[in-house]
């Protein structure tokens, strides 16, 4: 008798035959075609990513590795396969079995011959299931849309400062609770206790100019309660500051839990769906745009990263030093000597793989560091420099303002043609039309007319602040005196994300002997005006 392993999957998040039913109708094939099943692989999962389905995994490793004597991979359907994004993936996983020399059977289909016919009606099925999947998404995204359209919450737990409620009661959900039945529709509404909180938060940081670390400190000095129950965090502070539920707005399709790389990703901002005017807003808008200039200005300055880009290495060049030759990169390496300590920078591919990879050279850290330092030190001590960024940035503003004006003319006239329509739609009230369909069409180019008119208000706060260019500029020349001020008393973190504004990347030739240092031409001034960064090489030579 031949023997055989079965996959099983069903998505937690569809209506799918169940996982006992799957199992029913391989032992049926098995049966009509004498095949013995030695070990069932079954799973509730998205089949949209692999790494997301530890059970395919370990079928796709027991089939390259197993010394069990088994021939078949029994699926129920290809989409039990995986409705992946790619339809090509689907083979791709078909292969990796191949490589154990076992063969994949779905059940619904049978034993087939395996030609090009057979493969071709393979991948018109898997992209089905993948263009199936697609529809879910297009389904559920326009399902978000009409919903908080009408100002109705699609997500979990509430956002600290709000609650939830049952619309058609009132009747406030805690957290955990779910509505009763499927019909009802979810509402958010201040919590009178936490929403004390969070304007204070947006005040200390937006009005008082405290730091994120101060806050936190301020409020667990205090004994307040935080989201989770714990002790509030940094992070916690950080989210609240940019989460634009507390302005009225509601945010879907941001993260995508279902990408291949089996992570929660964030979606382009094109894909976001965002709502105004869901739900009661905590904070005026004037002071949020306050908060989000400030925080803006905190990432040029390097001071939140994530996770990834935050540089651990005590050397100042880690992570921008590559080699010219194997193309690794450079690391940073301590050697105890009868002196004391001496600090190299070593090719990471000979020093992991020997000769094979790359040429034995190093460079003495404390040489190239100095190099970049001193170049740093000497352009913000340069008096043209300084003049010709002064120079540019007045140039810059001062077109930045000719912009702004052309924008607030073209805003004043939709905001006049909306404000015409409504007009048009009353005066068909007042001529007998139908009100439910008049009145729907009022508040669309109402919600449009209130957009409006909050963006001309953005946009002349804009041009106020900016009206005084030589107060501006005065401002901007402060802010390098204070990079200075990080390079000379600035912890290592901070002087090695001060490096990258002016460093690009430092490629090293250990055959020449070279290290070509690619540098930023404006560096400071790019990152202000969010130019287009240009660059020039400094070459060094070493003996």
């Amino acid at each position: 008798m031949k023997q055989a392993i079965a996959y099983l999957r069903k998505s937690t998040d569809m209506q799918e035959t169940s996982l006992e039913q799957q199992r029913k109708d391989i032992l049926v094939f098995t049966d009509a075609n004498g095949i013995n099943v030695i070990r069932f692989f079954e799973e509730e999962a998205c089949g949209e990513n692999v790494e997301g389905r530890p059970q395919f995994q370990a079928m796709v490793e027991f089939c390259k590795t197993s010394r069990e004597p088994f021939q078949y991979v029994l699926v129920p359907d290809i989409s039990r396969w995986g409705r992946f994004q790619d339809p090509t993936e689907t083979f791709y996983w078909i292969h990796e079995v191949k490589k154990g020399h076992k063969e994949v059977i779905f059940v619904n289909e049978g034993f087939k011959e395996d030609n090009i016919g057979t493969s071709l009606m393979k991948l018109i099925k898997s992209s089905e299931a993948s263009e199936y999947l697609k529809k879910i998404r297009q389904n559920t995204i326009r399902g978000m849309r009409y919903h908080a359209g009408k100002g109705y919450w699609m997500g979990g737990k509430a956002p600290y400062g709000y609650d939830r409620i049952i619309a058609e009661t009132g009747q406030v959900l805690k957290d955990g609770e779910h509505k009763n039945i499927k019909d009802q529709k979810i509402k958010l509404v201040v919590n009178k206790k936490e929403v004390k909180l969070i304007k204070l938060i947006y005040i200390l940081y937006g009005e008082k100019g405290l730091s994120d670390n101060s806050i936190v400190n301020y409020l667990n000095g205090r004994g307040a309660p935080a989201p989770n129950g714990n002790k509030w965090s940094k992070s916690t502070i950080w989210s609240i500051l940019h989460n634009q539920v507390y302005i009225g707005n509601t945010i879907y399709n941001v993260r995508n839990y279902h990408r291949r790389n089996g992570k929660g990703s964030f979606n382009p901002r094109k894909d976001w769906i965002v709502t105004g005017n869901t739900h009661q807003a905590i904070i005026a808008r004037e002071l949020w745009d306050k908060v989000q200039a400030r925080t803006h200005q905190a990432f040029l300055g390097g001071r939140f990263l994530a996770k990834k880009d935050k540089p651990r290495s005590p050397y100042l060049l880690s992570s921008i030093m590559y080699c010219e030759v194997c193309k690794s990169k450079w690391q940073g390496r301590r050697y105890h000597l009868k002196g004391g300590v001496r600090r190299i920078y070593i090719c990471g591919g000979y020093h992991s793989y020997g000769s094979q990879s790359c040429i034995s050279w190093q460079i003495d850290a404390d040489n190239i560091e100095g190099r970049v330092v001193n170049y740093i030190v000497g352009k913000l001590d340069n008096r043209q420099w300084r003049e010709n960024i002064e120079n540019e940035v007045k140039e810059k503003l001062s077109i930045m303002q000719d912009k702004s004006d052309d924008e607030l003319k073209e805003l004043d006239l939709q905001i006049k043609d909306t404000s015409l329509k409504i007009r048009h739609w009353e005066e068909a009230i007042e001529k007998g039309l139908n009100i439910e369909r008049a009145v729907g069409n009022i508040n669309k180019l109402e919600h449009k007319r209130d957009a409006l008119l909050d963006e001309r208000s953005r946009i002349t706060k804009t041009l106020a602040e900016k009206a005084d260019i030589k107060k501006a500029v005065q401002k901007i020349m402060k802010y390098l005196d204070n990079f200075k001020e990080v390079l000379t008393y600035g912890n290592m973190e901070e002087k090695k994300q001060f490096i990258r504004q002016f460093v690009k990347e430092i490629t090293v030739n250990p055959r020449e002997r070279t290290a070509k240092i690619m540098v930023y031409k404006n560096a400071t001034y790019d990152i202000i005006i969010g130019a287009k960064r240009c660059h020039e090489l400094i070459e060094l030579r070493y003996p």
